[in-house]
């Protein structure tokens, strides 16, 4: 009689769940609040806030050009900032003259800051009345009575096909030039400061004219001509090869 054995489970002691930590009230509400609180604060220091202003400013402008701006702006302090029609004082301030663009910045403590990039002065024309600034696109700046000092000056019906030429010039070479004349027809005629007369033509292909002027200026000439800039032609007492003179005693130079 053979003997029977009885295999006996073996059974794992059940652990007892770990207890979940409960995070504090106090700390959920605290967390909540800063939420709400920085909301609030960036809420109230944006454009929609309903809190007045308190001040405005002008960065970036001349101190006689700031009381005009900020007339022009018409942002009155005590004004709701949501109120303020941003786009409306950025037509009005560019429309100044002498403005190039305006950037309208709330900054803190509720002040508006206008922030103003000025039209840098180019040449001058003269009026009725004295002397008009112009910037390098030929737009008035101001007006005043006397010449302003260092400005080329431009003379004729159309200031602005002066400005174009002048504008195409390297600063070395602007610096040189002391009146700009533009004709009924559009033709230019500079004149530099040591005399030397320059025939500009009419505008096109002004930096390439630009250039051969400052070339042929190292010859010394009395006057040049780059009407048609590919075959210019200077006159004076230069130093040249027979076959780059003309009967007239023009030099041309290929």
């Amino acid at each position: 009689m053979s003997a029977t054995s009885t295999d006996t489970p073996t059974t794992t002691p059940l652990q007892a769940p770990r207890p979940r930590r409960r995070v504090p009230v106090r700390l959920v509400v605290f967390a909540v609040l800063a939420v709400v609180v920085v909301v609030g604060f960036a809420w109230l220091l944006s454009w929609y806030s309903p809190v007045p202003v308190r001040a405005v400013t002008v960065t970036g402008a001349s101190p006689a050009k700031q009381a005009e701006i900020l007339t022009a702006a018409g942002i009155s302090t005590g004004t709701a900032i949501r109120d303020i029609d941003t786009t409306g004082v950025t037509e009005r301030v560019v429309a100044v003259p002498g403005v190039e663009a305006v950037d309208v910045v709330l900054q803190r403590p509720f002040t508006v800051d206008l922030v103003v990039l000025e039209r840098v002065p180019f040449a001058a024309t003269q009026s009725a009345t004295g002397w008009v600034v112009l910037d390098q696109r030929g737009d008035v700046i101001s007006e005043q009575p006397d010449r302003p000092q260092g400005l080329p000056a431009v003379t004729g019906p159309d200031a602005r096909a002066g400005v174009v030429a002048l504008a195409a010039m390297s600063p070395e070479l602007r610096g040189r030039v002391k009146d700009t004349t533009v004709s009924p027809t559009g033709d230019i005629a500079m004149a530099l400061d040591d005399g030397t007369a320059v025939d500009w033509g009419r505008t096109g292909e002004d930096e390439l004219k630009a250039r051969v002027v400052q070339q042929l200026l190292a010859y010394a000439p009395k006057s040049v001509s780059v009407a048609v800039p590919q075959r210019p032609a200077v006159t004076g007492d230069l130093d040249l090869p027979k076959e780059n003179r003309l009967p007239d005693s023009t030099t041309v130079i290929p």
